[in-house]
């Protein structure tokens, strides 16, 4: 897997509360959710994980000054990346098709 350092993407929705991170550019990718509002992103046929999608980020990771999200996020998605770099196996689809935006 790359070096999230290099090419890790962060976008918070303040609206919805939701964090979006990807490993370079944002594209289309199917989603297994690894635990409540945590979704890891894929592309069959490889279960590496290409992106994180957290939902209601600051009811889990909150913060005094909001301003400080996209830093703290990026803590957070690192080590989500280290634990979790690919999709359990048996969660891999054998043959599917993406028609889902980013």
């Amino acid at each position: 897997m790359a070096c999230p350092d290099d090419i890790l993407e962060l976008d918070y929705d303040v609206e919805n509360d939701v964090l979006y991170a990807s490993l370079g550019t944002p594209q289309a990718a199917l989603s297994y959710e690894m635990m409540e509002d945590v979704l890891l992103r894929y592309i069959p046929p490889s279960p590496e994980v290409v992106g994180i999608t957290i939902i209601n980020f600051l009811r889990y990771y909150p913060l005094r000054d909001t301003a400080l999200v996209l830093s703290a996020a990026k803590a957070v998605v690192e080590d989500l990346l280290e634990k979790y770099p690919s999709i359990p196996l048996d969660q891999v689809p054998l043959h599917s098709t993406i028609t889902d935006a980013p």
